[in-house]
């Protein structure tokens, strides 16, 4: 959408009715739902440090982290999967 026609619209909503009832209740809300995210974040923080603690712990972090397009999460994913590399006598076998 360009500009011109936010602006519009922005305009348009000025003069028009629009719903009054409920807003308190709404802004509750949105306040509610900002909150839950914020926490969400901070889980997802907290989990993202233990998984790139326990993907340290391996001793192969640094090579696969070092794989263009390979993070923490796809590396420790890799790994949930295939388990102890030690066990494959070949590459190729991943």
């Amino acid at each position: 959408m360009g500009h011109k026609r936010a602006i519009a619209l922005q305009e348009a909503a000025k003069d028009s009715i629009g719903i009054t009832a409920g807003l308190v209740g709404a802004k509750v809300k949105l306040l509610v739902v900002l909150d839950e995210i914020e926490f969400l974040n901070k889980q997802l923080q907290r989990i993202e440090a233990a998984l790139a603690e326990a993907l340290e712990a391996t001793g192969i972090a640094s090579y696969l982290l070092s794989i263009p397009g390979i993070g923490v999460i796809t590396a420790a994913g890799f790994l949930a999967e295939v388990g102890d590399l030690s066990h494959y006598e070949h590459w190729r076998q991943l």
